[in-house]
């Protein structure tokens, strides 16, 4: 390939998201923040919007402290131009009172390049030649048309593990280096990171097909069924796509119940190796949650590709956009009548026309002010009213209807517990009827839960309601016994 349609390539690259982060003057400091913030844990790379303001106002602060760079604008300034940059992706779940922010791919590319620009590693080691190795058998071994040389490589290997066996059962095991564990830790982590943001990858490319398919419906006079198989082209040429192969690969081996306990339990040996202490806090962070985060980012594509899908549905069979179609057609039209008539009316001439214009004012809702009852004058004069007359059954009664009446509760349990030896909720409400409805029977499960005994499986309980309907209920079975009535007083 010739210096020039490289150059072409890489100018069409210049313009893209992880090119601008990497050569701007304010990189090292975005980065950094990123990194900070989205990066380094992996429970927090997808957080609420004023999470994310806090921990930015935070590192903004802490930067500004040090006299680190030309950090002047606040928090929000920097949040809105970081996703209109495409560093990072906001969206808006549905039935959520808050935005959620998280890295786009880009962002992801640039800290993987600077990080790994920071920590250089050799990269002739005996991990990655064996990675190689492996992979260029399976390769031969799956491309190979003779079924007899690939059962006759299958019974070396096969031979091979039998002497393996054969040492360990002897006692001659030998333990890899702990540098060379190290090695192979960093090169799981490398992959496996690489994996998740094709995953972010594919999910960004779905978007981008959403949108694009919304515009071309409400700009072009397609007919549904040319949306709808423009849809269904964009999705295969997603699938059928470098990231798209990778994730229907990974996301077949994550549901394969086999392949899951594999990763398992080699994932909890490793945690539980010696030389996992080496490594640094971030990489431990991550092969932590290895498992939870390669099913998180593939739950995410999963969720995305479903939301086109209904979003394809409800665009192809509603007839809202019809609508939409024509009121942009309206404002296509009056723009182009006004354009034709710049030349001839200018905006200083008078025009001979009155226009009842219509305007929305908009304000903080700190500038409203509360309604004080206390301001407005009553327009009846105040009375004094009457002595009420209260006797103490009322005012019992009342006190009963409000708080649950555990003096008199101890006493029935005391009671029954005195009669029986051993005496259940279900015998208690049995012997004597429930007064407060359900707070009785809320009342006797918290005593029995502070001064009671778990018993075996489950009985009914009834009562009546201070509706008078009659009501029942299965709960776990406790038992109140005699031995233990001196906790009660």
């Amino acid at each position: 390939m010739s210096s020039k349609s490289r150059v072409a390539d890489y100018l069409v690259l210049r313009k893209s998201a992880q090119w601008q982060l990497l050569a701007s003057n304010q990189g090292p400091y975005v980065i950094a923040i990123l990194q900070a913030i989205f990066h380094d844990d992996p429970d927090r790379r997808i957080q609420k919007g004023s999470s994310v303001l806090a921990a930015l106002g935070r590192e903004l602060s802490g930067l500004r402290d040090q006299g680190l760079g030309e950090l002047a604008r606040r928090p929000q300034d920097y949040l809105n131009a970081w996703v209109n940059d495409g560093y990072l992706i906001r969206r808006f779940p549905p039935g959520s009172r808050e935005d959620e922010y998280e890295l786009s791919a880009p962002a992801i590319d640039a800290i993987r390049v600077v990080s790994g620009m920071l920590n250089q590693r050799v990269a002739l080691t005996e991990s990655r030649l064996a990675m190689v190795i492996q992979a260029m058998e399976r390769l031969s071994d799956d491309s190979d048309p003779d079924a007899g040389r690939r059962a006759e490589r299958l019974r070396e290997e096969r031979d091979r593990i039998g002497r393996e066996i054969a040492r360990l059962e002897s006692g001659q095991a030998t333990m890899a280096a702990p540098e060379v564990s190290l090695e192979r830790a960093r090169e799981i982590i490398d992959i496996s990171q690489g994996l998740t943001e094709d995953f972010r990858r594919v999910q960004d490319r779905f978007v981008a097909l959403h949108q694009r398919l919304r515009e071309r419906l409400l700009v072009f006079d397609e007919s549904r069924g040319q949306v709808a198989g423009e849809v269904f082209e964009g999705i295969h040429e997603i699938e059928g796509s470098e990231d798209g192969r990778s994730f229907d690969s990974f996301f077949a081996m994550l549901m394969d119940e086999e392949q899951r306990a594999r990763m398992t339990r080699s994932l909890g040996n490793i945690l539980e190796a010696d030389f996992f202490a080496a490594l640094d806090p971030v990489e431990q962070g991550y092969l932590k949650s290895f498992d939870t985060a390669l099913l998180r980012q593939s739950m995410l594509v999963q969720r995305e590709t479903t939301r086109l899908g209904k979003g394809l549905r409800e665009l192809v069979q509603s007839r809202s956009y019809r609508e939409r179609r024509r009121l942009l057609g309206i404002i296509t039209e009056a723009r182009e009548v006004a354009l034709g008539v710049k030349e001839i009316v200018g905006p200083p001439k008078p025009l001979d026309l009155d226009l009842s214009l219509t305007s929305v004012g908009l304000g903080s809702v700190s500038q409203v002010t509360l309604f004080d009852p206390s301001q407005v004058p009553s327009a009846e004069p105040m009375r004094r009213a009457e002595g009420g007359q209260v006797d103490l059954g009322s005012l019992s009664s009342a006190i009963r209807g409000s708080e649950i009446d555990y003096p008199s509760l101890r006493r029935l349990v005391a009671e029954a517990a005195g009669r029986l030896g051993r005496a259940s909720i279900a015998d208690i409400l049995g012997l004597f009827p429930a007064t407060q409805g359900l707070g009785t029977v809320v009342g006797l499960v918290h005593l029995a839960h502070r001064h009671g005994e778990r018993g075996q499986g489950r009985e009914t309980v009834g009562w009546r309601g201070l509706d008078g309907f009659r009501r029942t209920a299965r709960i776990d079975r406790w038992l109140f016994s005699q031995e233990r009535l001196h906790e009660l007083s």
